[in-house]
């Protein structure tokens, strides 16, 4: 080999030695800059919003609820916690009694198209899986 051969061959390999250092050396000082920072938890809010189903109302008197979502709906509010043994399993708020306190409701399958009544409005369920649940408002009555 000539002397330049062997030159360009530490010359080379520097270049690599240096690029393989400088690569991680790089991604580590972005990673810990305040910008990278600001982006990653814009990023984050807008994954966590994307991912959340959104509470859709249909039309005027249907629902549809994820798992573990509230509506609120004049004086209560529903929760729908999933299914479970063939039932649909919800929680009942009444906002006027106390907001904190769930008071909580099986449904069976078999009797989800009766009409249930919470806090003075009736409800059908239309369908529903473990991680959603479509509600139809029946009717609505002043409680006494």
């Amino acid at each position: 080999m000539s002397p330049s051969g062997s030159s360009r061959k530490a010359l080379a390999s520097a270049f690599l030695v240096i690029t393989l250092l400088a690569i991680p050396f790089g991604m580590v000082y972005y990673t810990s800059t305040d910008t990278y920072k600001a982006r990653y938890q814009q990023w984050r809010k807008n994954n966590e919003q994307a991912a959340k189903p959104p509470q859709a109302k249909q039309s005027i008197d249907q629902f549809i609820l994820s798992k573990d979502e509230k509506l609120d709906f004049k004086k209560i509010s529903l929760e729908f916690k999933g299914v479970q043994e063939k039932a649909y399993h919800l929680n009942l708020y009444l906002l006027d009694f106390d907001r904190q306190q769930p008071f909580p409701v099986q449904v069976s399958k078999k009797d989800s198209k009766e009409p249930i009544t919470f806090g003075g409005h009736q409800f059908k369920i239309v369908s529903g899986n473990d991680r959603f649940i479509k509600l139809k408002l029946v009717d609505s009555y002043q409680t006494p």
